[in-house]
């Protein structure tokens, strides 16, 4: 609960990877949406890079980083995401 003092809870396990390069980094639009690319063949992993293959199941969440209306800066965590690549 609460990872490094956010607002939220964070529901995965395992393997973490995180996209953390300065393209991964966005901003909302005015609907709250957002998009970044990746490259398929160079998943961020733990160990490293790994390549996505036909079959895989992964799942997906990303930090929501938002002013308070106290003051400072509060994140939290958007609802997960399963893909299965094919």
């Amino acid at each position: 609960m609460n990872p490094g003092g956010n607002a939220g809870n964070l529901c995965l396990g395992g393997k973490l990877g995180r996209f953390v390069g300065p393209t991964d980094i966005i901003t909302a639009d005015g609907f709250g949406s957002g998009s970044i690319r990746v490259d398929l063949n160079m998943m961020p992993q733990p160990s490293g890079f790994v390549q996505v293959q036909p079959g895989d199941v992964w799942n997906f969440t990303c930090t929501i980083r938002d002013g308070s209306p106290t003051g400072g800066v509060t994140f939290n965590f958007a609802n997960g995401l399963e893909v299965m690549f094919q």
